[in-house]
């Protein structure tokens, strides 16, 4: 039969008027838009439901009204049509007794759309989520009203493409919160890891993962916590917070992350790991003040890491000059900003010590450096 077509609600109207008895013979099918459904009047709406095929699916598509739509749904729900049974399965108001009738629907369209279908109970998405057809346990484990028991077992279903999709979802950044965190509870240490490397995962959860019993997902949270500590558009005050904690290798991460306040890293200069302070000293963001005080720690390391700073004042390069270590005088003469000071001040270029004029005529170095003295 011809597919009729209106152009409004109102043109809807006067078709059906003018031609009524053939709509209800099956000469003509008319199709109409969604959003015309509150426009019609009750007689046409019935005449539309009743005898036109494409605008069954337009209807069953596009019911809203979870108590007055209903018995429409409940009707659309046994038509012969299997794409007007389609549309009803996709439908979210669509009563859970037709939603149960259609997921043992011949089609598999249908059962497809039923485990898509976000209202879908918690025991027809259980049914589903065993339907003969991997496709359909496929989309099962995806909907977002999925238990950690269903979860659970098809992480371990038969088929390949269903359990690689699963593990996709744990690693997938566009994941939503709330099934990453069923994922995090899941009896599958792989995909707890999964998770806990996931850069979307939040952070309430990457906390319960670090404190995972398997060493792995451990691991995996405590290298996405390094990962946050490193990265630069890191709230600052999240920042401050990973700066307490009792891991030596989130706090050097925050020490040499150039976001990190400065009170921060005043604190964590004089942290009691050797680690952690070196890498402050190396941060081109720490204030002078506590590199001045840096150049006084007891670890050579960190007193060498004051000494590779590019922005390092005149008193400071001083007094590295004459730090007790021969590795730290030596990084302190590959500064280039050391070198420029001391070819400024006629100083040897390997000790930093005054050259005798005598002496800058000789490549600027010493009597004692070219003796290769020790410094």
């Amino acid at each position: 039969m011809p597919v009729i077509q209106p152009t409004s609600s109102a043109d809807c109207i006067e078709f059906i008027n003018e031609n009524r008895q053939d709509v209800e013979e099956g000469v003509y099918d008319i199709r109409i838009k969604g959003e015309w459904l509150a426009q019609l009047p009750q007689e046409v709406f019935q005449l539309l439901l009743t005898h036109c095929p494409s605008s069954k699916r337009v209807i069953a598509a596009s019911v809203d009204n979870p108590e007055a739509g209903a018995k429409t749904l409940t009707l659309l729900a046994k038509d012969d049509s299997a794409e007007v049974r389609l549309a009803v399965a996709q439908n979210i108001h669509t009563p859970p007794s037709d939603l149960r009738d259609l997921s043992f629907d011949i089609s598999d369209d249908v059962r497809l759309a039923i485990a898509r279908n976000p209202a879908i109970p918690d025991t027809l998405l259980e049914q589903l989520s065993q339907d003969k057809e991997f496709e359909i346990r496929l989309e099962a484990s995806k909907n977002p009203g999925i238990k950690i028991s269903t979860l659970n077992r098809l992480a371990s279903d038969r088929a390949d493409t269903v359990r690689t999709s699963i593990q996709n979802m744990a690693r997938n950044h566009r994941t939503p919160p709330d099934m990453l965190e069923k994922l995090s509870k899941v009896r599958d240490a792989a995909l707890r890891q999964e998770v806990a490397l996931n850069s979307a995962t939040p952070r309430k959860l990457l906390a319960i993962l670090a404190r995972d019993q398997v060493a792995t997902v451990r691991s995996a949270a405590h290298s996405a916590w390094i990962r946050i500590a490193n990265n630069q558009h890191t709230d600052p005050r999240e920042l401050t917070q990973l700066a307490g904690v009792r891991s030596e290798e989130i706090r050097s991460a925050v020490a040499g992350n150039t976001a990190t306040p400065e009170e921060i890293l005043a604190k964590l200069a004089v942290d009691h790991a050797p680690k952690v302070r070196q890498v402050v000293a190396s941060n081109p963001k720490t204030p002078l003040t506590c590199l001045k005080k840096m150049i006084q720690d007891p670890l050579t390391d960190v007193r060498r890491a004051v000494a590779k700073s590019p922005n390092l004042p005149e008193p400071i390069l001083e007094a590295l000059c004459q730090d007790k270590a021969a590795t730290v005088r030596a990084t302190l003469a590959a500064n280039p900003i050391e070198i420029k000071r001391r070819e400024t001040n006629n100083l040897c270029m390997l000790c930093g010590n005054g050259l005798k004029k005598i002496e800058s005529m000789f490549g600027g170095k010493c009597m004692s450096c070219r003796k290769n003295k020790p410094y």
